[in-house]
């Protein structure tokens, strides 16, 4: 797994749990694949720590699937 930032690393400790995994593309965002090969791509940095940007990621990592 790739060095994830503070603000994900609750969020990537639970993904690994459940079989994910997290890469680097090449324009610098996260992409978090779920065991049945759903990709979902987040900024490196969400807008503000723990505000709407960190709720958008949840949400978006909850509908493919990981269980927060």
């Amino acid at each position: 797994m790739i060095r994830v930032p503070e603000c994900y690393r609750g969020l990537a400790k639970a993904a690994a749990a459940q079989g994910w995994q997290i890469t680097l593309t090449g324009s610098g965002h996260l992409r978090w694949t779920s065991p049945a090969g759903r990709s979902v791509f987040t900024p490196q940095s969400p807008s503000s720590r723990g505000g709407p940007g960190i709720l958008r990621v949840k949400g978006k990592l909850k509908r493919a699937g990981l269980e927060i």
